[in-house]
């Protein structure tokens, strides 16, 4: 359309305007020029040129990856940051590919507005952990790549006008923090039973679906070393038996650190508290020639809860029966008896005497039991002067693994011998009391009955000193001096 200025300007007495559908029909790169044709009504028509030759540009003028701080990434399999130069408002849709757009789909921003044409715009493409697999490996030590494309919403084209886009380089994703679980419990400290399997620990992430390809992978690394028994994959961060937890840990501080196999300055790193202990140690408290007092400690764990604790009594010959649950053949006839029992359950058998008491209810993975009991010799068929030894068992339940029955023998036994017994022979000796004999025990001054209730005080005061029975003491005379 040609209009008419009202005042000329420079000269100029009339202007064009081109409509957009108009442009749509110019290329852009080219250079074109107007022309004054005349009218249609003319028989000779003329093209006379107008002015200086105009190029046509694209309503985005360039596209290229953002900047970023020092350590940060603009582009990552997370997210892909540009930048756009726009000439008109409007708003500005972009998609990232693979490679071309015969290759997978990595993401797409749509519909970015655009009000301010004297700033560049920034634009963020998210990437979901899904579509990051799409991008594509490249070979060691060349860093992969995303393709991007933008169009204006005025704009019938996209930018770059080719099937090539503008080359994005992603960078590493430092790993996101984590921790550990068992059986998907987080946790940050954890008790094992020694020689009990367990669940392999995973990791963790704060971010899920990481790593999301090949160029966010992670190596593990642990310190100190794990206890022999325990080992973790340098691939996927997994804490697991190798083949049972062998070596007794008290508890300690592990530092786990996941570091990029593509960037040595990316690692992030966690503490995970470990503790490998005995389910149940077992001494001898104390013994008579009728019986023997038994000390257990019992240790709580997360992959074992102890139910009851069984020793086998086997005469000492230089023998040792084998260190496993099938030295015991009662192993399997504790039950909870519904109270608290003091003395141990014990039955005979060709090897010697199997006994088992059952201890508390497991209160917290953290802590120690203490259980005692008496073992009663003639129950057991121990004689006087022989030595006996004695293995201890733990049992009960593994509840990481569906609650599987479980038993673990310590590997260090005790042992003791049987006091003879002795018969009690009755000692006769006097004894000076700080009485008045006249006022309290003389039967002549205080009556018949005041000599024997001396005598029955000064008996009751005897037991309570001797810590014994009352009628273990005889009182036989009292008499004054």
């Amino acid at each position: 359309a040609v209009s008419v200025l009202p005042t000329p300007v420079n000269s100029a007495t009339h202007f064009v305007s081109v409509t957009e559908d108009e442009t749509h029909q110019l290329a852009i790169g080219h250079r074109y020029v107007l022309c004054y044709v005349g009218l249609a009504s003319d028989t000779t028509r003329v093209f006379n040129k107008i002015g200086r030759s105009l190029s046509v540009l694209d309503i985005i003028l360039s596209l290229e990856k953002a900047s970023a701080a020092v350590g940060q990434e603009a582009a990552t399999s997370q997210e892909i940051n540009v930048v756009v130069e726009v000439s008109l408002a409007g708003s500005v849709s972009c998609i990232a590919t693979t490679q071309t757009f015969a290759r997978a789909l990595v993401s797409r921003a749509l519909l970015i507005p655009v009000s301010d044409t004297t700033q560049n715009l920034s634009v963020t493409i998210p990437v979901e952990a899904a579509s990051a697999t799409n991008i594509q490996r490249m070979p060691l030590g060349v860093t992969p790549q995303a393709y991007v494309w933008c169009k204006h919403s005025k704009s019938l084209v996209v930018y770059p006008e080719d099937g090539n886009g503008v080359v994005v380089t992603l960078g590493v994703l430092a790993a996101p923090a984590f921790s550990y679980s068992l059986l998907a419990n987080p946790l940050t400290q954890v008790v094992l039973a020694r020689n009990v399997s367990f669940p392999t620990m995973a990791v963790l992430w704060s971010s899920a679906g990481f790593p999301a390809y090949y160029f966010d992978e992670v190596a593990f690394t642990i310190t100190p070393t794990l206890p022999d028994g325990l080992d973790i994959s340098s691939q996927n961060g997994g804490i697991k038996p190798d083949p049972v937890p062998l070596q007794l840990l008290p508890p300690a501080d592990f530092l786990i650190k996941a570091q990029s196999k593509y960037d040595v300055l990316k690692a992030t790193s966690t503490t995970l508290q470990l503790a490998v202990e005995e389910p149940a140690q077992c001494g001898l408290a104390s013994i008579k020639s009728t019986e023997a007092t038994l000390s257990c400690l019992v240790h709580d764990a997360h992959n074992l809860q102890v139910e009851a604790v069984y020793v086998q009594v086997t005469l000492k010959t230089g023998e040792i029966l084998p260190l496993e649950p099938s030295s015991f053949p009662c192993l399997g006839a504790a039950s909870n008896p519904g109270g608290g029992m003091t003395e141990f359950s014990c039955s005979q058998d060709a090897s010697g005497c199997c006994c088992w008491i059952w201890v508390s209810e497991q209160t917290s993975v953290n802590g120690t039991r203490l259980r005692s009991g008496k073992i009663m010799n003639a129950g057991c068929g121990l004689q006087a002067y022989e030595r006996y030894d004695v293995m201890t068992m733990a049992s009960g339940v593994n509840s990481l693994l569906a609650n599987a029955a479980t038993s673990v023998v310590w590997e260090q036994l005790f042992d003791f011998t049987v006091p003879e017994r002795k018969d009690a022979t009755p000692i006769a000796f006097d004894i000076k009391a700080d009485i008045n004999y006249e006022q309290m025990c003389d039967p002549v001054l205080n009556g018949p009955a005041a000599e024997q209730k001396c005598k029955d005080d000064m008996r009751a005061e005897l037991a309570a000193l001797l810590g014994t029975p009352e009628d273990m003491i005889t009182i036989t005379a009292v008499r004054p001096g």
